[in-house]
């Protein structure tokens, strides 16, 4: 049996109160609707999403930080189907993923090591043989209006690259890349290279400006995430969700008795569901409480002056 140690430098790093760093959440429903209706000669209809990073920056998997109930990796995934027919979830050549409840995606492994964006697009470009938009998974906030004005800026412009630029800052990873991106890419990658930027010259290149970078903030730290969750709409307090799971008798409950205690010192309000694989019945045949369930009553509470207890039937 291995035991699981809590450092309290941790848990401060994870769950800072007030605003914590939920590693999982219920997420919202994927019925994702096409929200961007678009005719059938527009040039780019395949959406990839840059999920292939290895998130040393941040110290965890940023893919599956939460931002308003869904995890990045999911909610990026949800807005690039709501604008594209197609999308291709990019990851690096040894790399896989837990889709989870994001749902089946087409999922596409680049043919150059490095798990660099560069690699990742140019295996969507060998791949589609068209104009495709790519999108990194860590974008806190991606916009559908600064979506279609790139979209618009690469149609209209009869460009290889169109991408946002703010100020005299450009951003490479919410941009789209036409195939003639692919020779140059693939001659960088060849030898070693994997600047994006490195591939322009030679292309022709279109900056969209934009007034600020909401659209294309990502998450590349701890730090970056806090300051995204504090500017969300969802900015009100959810509570962080944390799973105990192992098998019976494997020191669960010793590990919550040790845990609770580190999570209340750090400020921290905390309540625990216990799962009972058998069943159980905190009432008493007989008592009134017992009385009310056993009459019809869908849920009933049982106060003290101390203690308050609830009770609901689950189908």
């Amino acid at each position: 049996m291995h035991h699981l140690r809590v450092r309290g430098a941790l848990l401060r790093h994870w769950l800072r109160a007030p605003g914590s760093y939920p590693l999982a959440a219920p997420p919202k429903s994927s019925g994702y609707t096409n929200r961007m209706a678009r005719p059938s000669d527009q040039p780019v209809r395949t959406g990839v999403l840059l999920a292939g990073g290895s998130s040393s920056r941040a110290g965890v998997d940023k893919r599956y930080l939460v931002l308003e109930g869904q995890t990045l990796l999911h909610r990026n995934l949800d807005f690039l189907r709501g604008c594209f027919p197609r999308v291709v979830v990019s990851l690096g050549a040894e790399q896989r993923i837990d889709l989870g409840d994001a749902g089946p995606a087409e999922v596409l492994q680049d043919e150059w090591p490095g798990a660099s964006p560069l690699a990742g697009i140019a295996t969507a470009l060998r791949l589609v043989q068209r104009p495709v938009l790519v999108m990194a998974a860590d974008l806190a906030f991606p916009s559908e209006d600064a979506l279609q004005t790139v979209l618009t800026a690469f149609a209209r412009g009869h460009v290889d690259v169109a991408l946002p630029r703010v100020g005299r800052h450009r951003e490479p990873l919410f941009a789209v890349y036409g195939p003639a991106c692919l020779a140059p890419m693939t001659a960088l990658l060849a030898t070693g290279r994997h600047r994006i930027v490195e591939a322009f010259p030679g292309l022709r290149v279109t900056d969209v400006a934009f007034p600020n970078e909401e659209p294309f903030h990502n998450i590349n730290t701890m730090d970056a995430y806090e300051d995204a969750r504090d500017r969300s709409d969802g900015a009100a307090e959810k509570p962080a969700l944390v799973a105990i799971v192992g098998k019976s008798d494997s020191g669960k409950t010793t590990l919550i008795e040790r845990l609770v205690p580190q999570l209340v010192a750090l400020g921290l309000r905390v309540g625990t569901v216990k799962h009972d694989a058998h069943g159980f019945d905190i009432d008493h045949a007989g008592k009134d409480s017992w009385r009310h369930g056993r009459a019809g009553a869908e849920a009933y509470a049982v106060a003290s002056p101390d203690k308050l207890a609830f009770v609901t039937r689950l189908p």
